[in-house]
């Protein structure tokens, strides 16, 4: 015997059967409007893309009779399927009954027990499947995360029918107290360890399609707490988007809605593992090579300083290294730290002909750092540049580098005997003419070491201190307000530190994400590398010292970035936490002030001059 329950949400139809189905829904249409269906267009008879919904149509019939809005082209495909020799025809969700209700029926049993179009043969072969437990209602409930827009983590719930081999997948965007929810149905195209799953409009409630490939795993083993894989589709602009999305999973369906749908907070560590996972390409069509990105037309300029150089850096702790580094055609750039460290990345060519910046790794991915690279045309013999980042696992470093393409180099000077006798005694002919450049480049002279390599200046533990207490003490929302010199413009922008240390800043329509670091001595630095998505750099350093946001009317510091001739710029900035304000005046007035004199005027009570004098 079988249950028929089992048909409950999802119902698999023997291909003939499905075609009496049809056939009888085909006659009603018939019946009910006096007019032939052969002579009405497919769109139109069925009630799909540019159907008139006021001129008879088998969606109009079986919405009135279901009290339903059900999308016509649904059936349409299903009888393209079954003309096409699918041999089996599966009804989900509304559609598993509606059909059988327009035509008078209680559900496809009662279908099967009084429709003149059914005969015995078709009875038998829709009984067979029932019993041979085709249908399956093991289900899998997750809820999955991925980043949206704005760089936004959007929940999702994501039901998986393994014996079905069908998915739904919700997603649910929260638009101030407004939740927008977007619901796709889809069917497993295969199903080894990957689950690959094409989300079709037709079955949604979108005006898009969506693709998915998920790492399942054996079929066979249960216990998947989570899953993660990748989405493809397309973004509110009708740009094409993809990117890495992370389910995990819940016991129940209940579950699955409490969690996805609520406004809670998201663990760090979620959001951490995905952030700057999701790739957009932006919907406008390059002409030519040198358009693919905004920096494509300045590759000459890597061209330019590819080579082989050798040099030295200048590190915070005051310990000089020896590096080599090779910058390739491509962007490619090795780096080689005292013939011991090796690390790799790709340089990210700026707006201009002048700086480039590359983020690099180790080659087991555990030390990390960040250099800037000077790549002035007019300096013919040396390059220069800025570092950031780890030497070594629990120690964070920065300074300067200056190197030499090798050949500029006098080739009667022995390389590897230069930097012998620079790790003997900190003292060769190459070391020296490098060192005093250094020394140009510093704001304060470097003290030349004569004892070997030193510890780092922090280790790992007062560095997790240095950084959790910095940010206790300084996370929250600010003004940074500095005076633009050309235009004697004052310029207010609006920035958010968390106890994460992501920093979010916005100026006018522009959003700009990055980090915040703090440095031994109370210094603060807030490093934004994107511009609503694109890459991007805007450096602010800060003196915090000991303040926090509570103690300090404002911090003082220095802002370098590029002005809208995209060369590089520096201002004296001033980061004011909002709480100053909002205490004399609301959000909408402080909107409202333009940066004009009253302002200008409250600005100076707490003791910021930005040069402007009030009246």
């Amino acid at each position: 015997m079988f249950d028929k329950n089992r048909t409950k949400g999802t119902l698999i139809l023997d291909g003939d059967v499905f075609s009496k189905l049809h056939q009888e829904l085909i006659s009603k249409f018939r019946v009910k409007y006096e007019i032939d269906s052969n002579l009405i267009i497919d769109y139109q008879l069925y009630g799909f893309n540019n159907f008139d919904e006021k001129l008879p149509s088998i969606k109009k019939m079986i919405d009135s009779e279901n009290n339903l809005y059900l999308n016509g082209k649904y059936l349409y495909n299903k009888w393209r399927f079954y003309k096409n020799g699918s041999k089996l025809i599966k009804l989900s969700r509304e559609f598993s009954f509606a059909y059988f209700h327009a035509l008078g029926y209680k559900d496809v049993y009662d279908f099967l027990d009084r429709s003149e179009f059914i005969n015995d043969k078709d009875r038998s072969n829709q009984y067979g499947i029932f019993e041979k437990k085709i249908i399956s209602n093991d289900k899998e409930f997750y809820v999955g995360y991925y980043i949206g827009e704005n760089k936004s983590i959007i929940k999702t719930k994501l039901t998986v029918s393994i014996g079905l081999k069908e998915v739904e997948w919700v997603l649910y965007y929260w638009e101030d107290s407004k939740l927008s929810t977007f619901v796709y149905h889809g069917t497993i195209l295969d199903l080894r360890s990957v689950i690959t799953v094409l989300f079709r409009k037709e079955n949604s409630n979108t005006d898009r399609d969506a693709y998915m490939s998920i790492y399942y795993g054996n079929e066979k083993v249960m216990h998947k707490p989570f899953l993660k894989g990748i989405y493809a589709g397309y973004d509110f602009n009708v740009q094409p988007v993809s990117g890495e999305i992370v389910f995990q999973r819940v016991s129940s369906t209940t579950e699955q809605d409490e969690i996805a749908q609520s406004k809670g907070e998201i663990s760090p560590v979620l959001e951490n593992y995905l952030y700057n996972k999701r790739l957009i390409i932006q919907n406008l069509l390059p002409q030519n090579i040198l358009e693919l990105s905004s920096y494509s037309q300045y590759m000459n300029n890597v061209e330019r300083i590819q080579g082989y150089y050798y040099g030295f850096s200048s590190a915070s702790n005051e310990q000089i290294n020896f590096i080599k580094i090779t910058i390739f055609k491509s962007g490619k750039i090795k780096l080689i730290i005292n013939n011991n460290l090796y690390f790799s990345g790709l340089l990210q060519i700026d707006n201009n002909d002048l700086i480039f910046i590359s983020k690099l790794e180790s080659l087991d991915r555990k030390l990390k750092l960040s250099i800037a690279l000077n790549g002035n045309p007019e300096e013919k013999l040396f390059l220069t540049g800025y570092f950031m980042g780890a030497f070594e696992l629990g120690s964070i470093n920065a300074g300067k580098f200056c190197i030499m393409n090798i050949k500029s180099i006098d080739k009667k000077i022995n390389l590897q005997d230069e930097f012998l006798q620079f790790e003997n005694n900190n003292s060769s002919f190459l070391y020296s003419d490098l060192f005093k450049k250094l020394i140009a480049l510093s704001e304060v002279k470097i003290e030349k070491k004569d004892n070997k390599k030193e510890t780092s200046f922090l280790n790992n533990e007062n560095l997790k201190k240095e950084q959790s207490n910095a940010l206790n003490r300084i996370y929250g929302d600010y003004y940074l307000i500095y005076q633009e010199k050309e235009s004697e413009k004052n310029i207010v922008n609006e920035i958010n530190i968390n106890l994460e240390g992501k920093a979010i800043m916005k100026q006018d329509q522009f959003i700009y994400s990055g980090n915040a670091l703090s440095f031994s001595g109370g210094l603060l630095s807030l490093n934004f590398t994107t511009q609503n998505d694109s890459p991007f750099y805007f450096q602010i350093m800060i003196f915090i010292g000991k303040h926090s946001s509570e103690t300090a009317n404002y911090f003082k510091g220095v802002a370098n970035f590029l002005n809208n001739d995209l060369r590089p710029t520096s201002y004296t900035v001033f980061l004011i936490p909002k709480n100053k304000f909002v205490n004399t005046y609301s959000e909408k007035e402080i909107e409202d002030f333009n940066y004009n004199q009253v302002f200008i005027t409250e600005l100076m009570k707490i003791g910021v001059d930005l040069g402007v004098k009030s009246e």
